[in-house]
Parts: C-alpha cells; sequence; structure tokens
C-alpha cells in the first residue's frame, strides 16, 4: 500500500511569530531565557533556560497534520512539538468529526 503525503509548501514568506499568536499559540514564540547556540553537551549547572524554539519546524508540522487531516499522532516527548501536534489535530478534530464519527 502506498501513501500518499501532502507536504506544506514554504516557499511564501510567513511571520511565524504572527501565526502562532494568531492561532493562539503565543507562549511558544516568547524569547524569554533563552540560551542561543549552545551545544547540547555544554549544558549549564542551573538548567534554568528554554532552548529555542524553531518556529518555521513547527509550522511545518502543524500544516502536515491539518492538510493530511491526520486523526492521531504517535509522539515521544514532551516539548513544543507536543503542543503543536494537539493545537493540530483539535483543528482536525473540529472540521472532520463528522467524517470521523462515522468511520470510527
Amino acid at each position: 500500500m502506498k501513501i500518499k503525503l501532502k507536504t506544506p509548501n514554504l516557499k511564501k514568506k510567513i511571520n511565524f511569530h504572527d501565526y502562532f499568536k494568531d492561532q493562539g499559540l503565543k507562549n511558544l514564540t516568547k524569547q524569554k531565557n533563552i540560551l542561543k547556540d549552545i551545544n547540547i553537551n555544554q549544558l549549564p549547572e542551573d538548567l534554568d533556560f528554554i532552548l529555542p524554539t524553531e518556529l518555521n519546524k513547527l509550522y511545518f508540522l502543524e500544516k502536515l497534520i491539518v492538510l493530511n487531516k491526520r486523526i492521531n499522532v504517535l509522539e515521544f516527548g514532551s516539548g513544543s512539538s507536543t503542543v503543536i501536534f494537539s493545537h493540530s489535530l483539535n483543528k482536525n478534530k473540529l472540521r472532520y468529526h463528522q467524517i470521523v464519527k462515522k468511520k470510527y
């Protein structure tokens, strides 16, 4: 069985900060206590920091889920991508709940 997967068009210019704020995910765009250009093998001892969020990658993940009408995702972790997956799946649930309801 061959699976066709639609990929998001990332050629158009998008202000990711504004996009996520409009989606109600403004917490992802906060830049508090961020250490940039850190080597994961050289973490500070206090660990009171946040690694920088790559909004372009989160945007790609969100669009990938929505474009392909996914209703479930298997993910390992508990970071920003978890929030994006949850948000995207809820979007799909609202859009396609009648279809999903009939099939399952």
